[in-house]
């Protein structure tokens, strides 16, 4: 089998040069943006404080900033992606955006959130806690 070499920053895929050869987006799915080469991952430290501020105005800034087009959705869902696999890494922790503190917030009462804005209602279903 061959040595994956490169990652999706938005779905996590991972692919071997052979397996990417000729492509011009994700085999998995369709993300156009510029994959990450694995043998550059790092190790950073960082309080969970910070990358919380960083995630969140990552966030805010994709939601009111990002342009509303296929661009600005495979940014948006590149970010949710980054924040997922960080957020993976210490599930036990506070979420990384406001988005993920409304689901961890559903979760805890088992019910659902309603989220108000921009004239349009959102409703965050949370999963029964154990």
């Amino acid at each position: 089998m061959a040595t994956k070499t490169i990652r999706c920053t938005a779905c996590s895929a991972e692919f071997s040069d052979e397996e990417i050869a000729g492509c011009s987006a994700c085999p998995t799915c369709s993300n156009p943006g510029i994959p990450c080469a694995i043998d550059q991952d790092v190790t950073v430290n960082i309080n969970w404080h910070e990358l919380r501020i960083l995630g969140m105005w990552a966030s805010f800034w994709a939601d009111t900033k990002a342009f509303d087009n296929e661009r600005g959705q495979h940014s948006r869902r590149t970010l949710k992606a980054i924040l997922a696999r960080l957020q993976a890494q210490h599930p036990d922790k506070a979420a990384l955006s406001l988005s993920g503190e409304v689901k961890q917030l559903a979760n805890m009462t088992g019910g659902t959130v309603e989220i108000h804005a921009d004239g349009k209602v959102e409703t965050v279903k949370g999963e029964k806690p154990s």
